[in-house]
């Protein structure tokens, strides 16, 4: 995460980037983190749980607000 967006690099092959600005939505599963793409790409990007501390302090830090239901 940086200002540009979100972006997951698979195994040093594939990488996939959000732009914040392209991001509909972010929902948090049992396992996983969900970015959600607003374009009609249809792109998710899942990121594990394990990294909910880290989101969730750039999202403060940032003043990306968040609806926690």
């Amino acid at each position: 995460m940086d200002d540009g967006g979100i972006e997951i690099n698979k195994c040093n092959a594939q990488i996939v980037r959000l732009a914040w600005d392209n991001i509909a939505f972010v929902r948090k599963f049992k396992e996983s983190i969900c970015f959600f793409a607003k374009d009609n790409s249809r792109i998710v990007l899942a990121v594990t749980t394990e990294y909910e501390q880290e989101i969730m302090k750039y999202f403060d830090d940032n003043g990306i607000d968040i609806i926690r239901v």
